[in-house]
């Protein structure tokens, strides 16, 4: 049944419906909180204290909520998670609900022979993406690249493009990477004047208000960490040789 074909209980709102208010206001009988009040106009204070997704605090006034009532059910649930500096709840809820839609747009919308997705949790999960890919033409990395840029504006601050062999969840790897499959001079990709990633502290002072136009302009990078040519082959013994030794790590005396 949807939504549409359900009927829906409201509730008169305290303050609103006893004259206290200047209009007639409801809410969902269900609702565990009710929170009443006002926005002043052109009242700005600091605010906090609260964390961000980016792992720092509030910076500059915002705009003001100013309680008037209060209601609540009888052991009314609270929700919320924890927004600090990653690894937090927001950074790892953040990095669950993004990754696929992002994998799902640059596989099946825009055809391109993606492995797999990562938005790293260092970056909040959203400025810093990495993903690897089967390259089929030196071009197509920079297909990848626009099509992370395309899915959100302010998306991918810092981007790296590996080949499919690395695995993008192990950090090790991806170093390894940039380290050895990326001429600086020309595999590096720098995009001035662009929508700036949400809440990021670099395009401005603490004191500048979110709202402010300066904090709305960026940049972003993107790094093509694929293969070029062809590489010597990697110094590793075989995969098929180093599963069974990990299996049985703790059977050697290591902790695991």
């Amino acid at each position: 049944m949807s939504l549409s074909e359900n009927s829906h209980r409201f509730s008169d709102c305290e303050a609103s419906n006893r004259g206290n208010g200047p209009i007639s206001l409801h809410v969902p009988a269900t609702a565990e909180i009710v929170l009443e009040g006002e926005i002043p106009p052109r009242i700005r204070e600091p605010e906090g204290p609260f964390g961000e997704y980016t792992g720092m605090g509030p910076a500059g006034n915002e705009p003001v909520f100013v309680i008037k009532c209060m209601t609540f059910r009888n052991d009314p649930l609270f929700q919320c998670f924890i927004s600090q500096r990653p690894p937090s709840e927001s950074s790892c809820i953040r990095g669950v609900g993004g990754e696929w839609p992002l994998y799902k747009h640059l596989k099946y919308t825009l055809n391109l022979p993606i492995r797999d997705v990562r938005l790293k949790e260092t970056g909040g999960s959203g400025a810093y993406v990495v993903v690897s890919m089967t390259k089929q033409f030196p071009g197509q990395v920079k297909q990848a690249m626009y099509g992370i840029w395309s899915l959100r504006t302010g998306f991918g601050k810092i981007t790296v493009i590996v080949d499919d062999d690395i695995d993008i969840r192990d950090d090790f790897a991806i170093d390894w990477a940039l380290s050895w499959r990326v001429r600086p001079d020309k595999d590096v990709y720098i995009e001035t004047d662009v929508q700036a990633v949400g809440f990021d502290p670099s395009p401005a002072l603490p004191s500048v208000p979110q709202h402010d136009p300066i904090r709305r302009v960026g940049s972003r990078i993107a790094i093509d960490a694929t293969k070029k040519h062809d590489f010597p082959a990697v110094a590793l013994p075989p995969k098929e040789h180093l599963d069974p030794v990990s299996s049985r790590w703790e059977e050697y005396g290591f902790q695991s």
